[in-house]
């Protein structure tokens, strides 16, 4: 907004509407029956995606040697890795963790099922834009291998960490993490960061105002 209106745009041309994920967020979560999955959270599953470019390399050999600190320091974890496509990536992990009889690699998940799977998670470790906006409102710890984020709200809700790329931090950032006392997830309302889960029904309300009083001027 502030970027916008230093470019000199009109700000009655400007409208916060939130974030469309956060409608689908809400659409999936209203479906599974939220609050009853949550008493049946999985306090032994670790979910992890890893894909961004900056990742890549010896940042993914890097990521990929704290989950294997991580499963020994606590062989009562499960981890569940959905593997990106992107061979730049893939391969680091499938090379380094496939063998790992505590770390289960499997295919990209659809939208349902991975939020299923965050939301039962006991904690998720991934470097994804996205579910920095949706772990607040799963109830589920994240923390975020980048040295920043684009999402600083996300930060703000206590749920998300952001933590530097070094095997001994993350391992030890995890497991203060699966120690730590849970905390109610946050609601999908309008104090939400990203909001309501509102924001398709907004847009459609804002461009039909809006054109319609063009039809008329």
């Amino acid at each position: 907004m502030e970027n916008l209106l230093a470019e000199g745009i009109d700000d009655r041309a400007l409208h916060h509407v939130g974030n469309t994920g956060i409608d689908s967020l809400r659409q999936v979560l209203d479906k599974s029956g939220h609050g009853h999955r949550q008493r049946q959270r999985v306090r032994s599953t670790v979910l992890v995606t890893l894909h961004r470019r900056a990742n890549y390399d010896r940042n993914a050999v890097i990521v990929c040697d704290a989950l294997i600190g991580l499963a020994s320091a606590r062989q009562d974890l499960r981890i569940l890795f959905p593997v990106h496509p992107n061979p730049r990536v893939s391969a680091t992990i499938r090379r380094r963790l496939e063998a790992h009889p505590s770390i289960d690699l499997v295919e990209p998940m659809r939208y349902q099922h991975f939020i299923e799977c965050a939301e039962r998670a006991a904690l998720i470790i991934s470097d994804s834009g996205g579910i920095q906006e949706e772990a607040p409102h799963l109830g589920t710890p994240l923390l975020v291998p980048r040295c920043n984020t684009e999402r600083p709200e996300s930060i703000e809700t206590g749920f998300v960490q952001l933590i530097p790329i070094d095997r001994d931090r993350i391992v030890r950032a995890a497991l203060d993490a699966l120690v730590s006392p849970r905390r109610p997830a946050l609601p999908i309302d309008d104090r939400a960061p990203f909001g309501a889960g509102n924001a398709a029904q907004r847009v459609v309300s804002i461009l039909e105002s809006t054109l319609l009083s063009q039809a008329y001027a």
